[in-house]
């Protein structure tokens, strides 16, 4: 793909065709659940209407040595956020409330005292669900070769994977159907990439529901109040249940306030279902799989904040535990970045496949700098982590200082940016 002129994509269509296409992937899309609820006050308690979600009528070309890459780097950047989440001297050096971000952050230091909290009382769960979501730009470098560059590494709540999944077969339907008039030779079966997200996440779920050792046990979705984004939880719900038979209870921060509890000794997590008129008992929960909680505006009184520290408390299995959220922040990037600091979570590792394994690595990262570094690279764009990465605050915030704000030098940005 070397020769590809990305300043050529998408290819041209003619009005009749771009509207023939428009009309076959929306009326999938529709057909398929591909799709979010209708923008709304508040959403009702049964949907009664829904819009697809926003959607490419073309999938995006990326070189192929470039997504084998993206796949073959994912384990990589499994182990490294696996190993930085039980690195608690680490975090509590770049995210903590004393020394770290948190002095700065309101809403890290919140998390980082309530972490703190749990392990002077014992964690009584070591075990951590991590499900990942690695963002790229295509970047054009020296001689105009394409590499890849990493915009940033999610830990918590790491959306649109199921429909991603109907993304593909969206493609894959409006190829078989309309050959895509022929348009461009690339466009072709074979260039469509296996996209089978929903199993992998919906999989990894349930691992950890198996290490929690009930089966009869349920996984609690946390989810936002009126949220927009259901379907994308809801395929891996009916995934879960249908592939592995474990139901799915879904509750907002507020409702757990009053239906959580944890109970004895174990700390075990019981839900109170109230909707669930065949669940007069409370529910056993065994991971906890969070779609919320992840900006500040999810914790608007401290009834939300008590009911997410009643939760990490609890002996269920997180996704994430508060470590690996703060493990996902902005901070941590650009401190990985800096000289000796990814090399010290791969020492388990020989050290050809260590040096190898940061190395490849390090390719996909920008130069990053704190705000108050002196003499910094020039013409930064700032990155202000208020939202799935925490660890800063925009600068027309009334608290922001410049400690605990990150920049990064931006990838070159191609035309689908």
């Amino acid at each position: 793909m070397s020769s590809f002129d990305f300043s050529q994509w998408p290819p041209p269509l003619t009005d009749i065709q771009l509207a023939t296409l428009t009309h076959h992937a929306t009326t999938y899309a529709l057909a398929h659940g591909l799709t979010y609820l209708p923008p709304a006050p508040s959403q009702p308690p049964s949907p009664t209407s829904v819009i697809h979600a926003p959607l490419s009528l073309l999938p995006a070309p990326v070189p192929r040595s470039l997504f084998q890459k993206a796949q073959r780097l994912q384990s990589f950047y499994n182990t490294l956020y696996a190993r930085v989440a039980v690195d608690d001297e680490f975090l509590d050096q770049v995210m903590g409330a004393e020394v770290g971000v948190g002095q700065a952050d309101e809403f890290v230091r919140r998390l980082w005292q309530g972490w703190k909290e749990i392990r002077e009382e014992g964690i009584v769960q070591p075990l951590h669900l991590g499900l990942f979501r690695s963002d790229y730009l295509l970047h054009t470098g020296t001689g105009n070769a394409l590499g890849l560059k990493q915009v940033e590494f999610n830990t918590i709540s790491s959306s649109f994977g199921t429909l991603s999944d109907r993304v593909t077969a969206m493609h894959r339907y409006l190829y078989a159907l309309t050959d895509y008039y022929r348009i461009s030779p690339y466009l072709k079966p074979e260039n469509f990439p296996n996209n089978d997200t929903t199993s992998g996440l919906a999989q990894g779920l349930a691992e950890a529901h198996n290490a929690y050792g009930v089966q009869s046990a349920y996984i609690l979705f946390v989810v936002q109040p009126n949220e927009r984004n259901v379907f994308d939880q809801r395929w891996l719900e009916y995934e879960l249940l249908e592939k592995h038979s474990i139901r799915v209870v879904r509750q907002t921060l507020l409702e757990l306030a009053t239906s959580a509890s944890v109970s004895g000794p174990s700390r075990t997590l019981l839900i109170n279902p109230p909707t669930d008129p065949n669940s007069p008992h409370p529910v056993e929960i065994s991971t906890i799989y969070f779609r919320a909680g992840y900006v500040p505006t999810d914790f608007p009184t401290e009834t939300h904040w008590t009911a997410r520290l009643t939760l990490e408390r609890s002996r269920a299995i997180k996704c994430p535990t508060i470590p690996l959220q703060l493990a996902g922040g902005k901070k941590v990037q650009e401190a990985l970045s800096q000289p000796g600091v990814v090399e010290r979570f791969f020492h388990t590792l020989e050290s050809g496949a260590a040096g190898s394994a940061a190395a490849e690595l390090r390719e996909t990262w920008m130069p990053m700098w704190a705000l108050d570094t002196e003499n910094p690279p020039a013409l930064p764009t700032s990155f202000p982590d208020v939202e799935r990465n925490p660890g800063g605050i925009p600068r027309d915030d009334p608290r922001s200082s410049t400690r605990g704000q990150t920049c990064a030098q931006t990838p070159t940005r191609r035309w689908w940016e």
